[in-house]
C-alpha cells in the first residue's frame, strides 16, 4: 500500500512518536516470510538492542524497496535509475 491516499490508516496514539533506530536487518523466516528488525546499535559498546520487529511476506519486499528508493531519489541521495526492478526482478524471484 502506498501513501497515495488509497485507504485511511488508523494510528494508535501510543505508536505515533515512533521509536529511534540507527540500524536494521532483514532476516528470513521460512520460504515466504521475512522479519525486518530495527535496532539501536552502539559501535563503541559493540552491542545492540532490538526496538521493533515486523514480519512481512516475500511479496512486500519489492514494494518496500521501491518506496525507500523513491524517497532516497527525492532527497538526492541516490540517482534515479531507469528500469529499476528492485530486489525482486521481473520474474518475482530474489535476485
Amino acid at each position: 500500500m502506498s501513501n497515495s491516499g488509497e485507504c485511511s490508516i488508523h494510528m494508535d496514539p501510543a505508536l505515533a512518536a515512533g521509536k529511534y533506530a540507527n540500524a536494521f536487518r532483514v532476516v528470513r523466516d521460512g520460504e515466504r516470510e521475512w522479519f525486518i528488525d530495527f535496532l539501536v546499535v552502539s559501535h563503541a559498546d559493540r552491542a545492540g538492542r532490538l526496538v521493533s520487529r515486523t514480519r512481512v511476506a516475500l511479496e512486500m519486499l519489492q514494494p518496500l524497496q521501491q518506496g525507500l528508493r523513491g524517497v532516497l531519489e527525492e532527497l538526492g541521495v541516490v540517482e534515479p535509475q531507469e528500469g529499476f526492478q528492485g530486489l525482486l526482478g521481473a520474474s518475482g524471484s530474489l535476485n
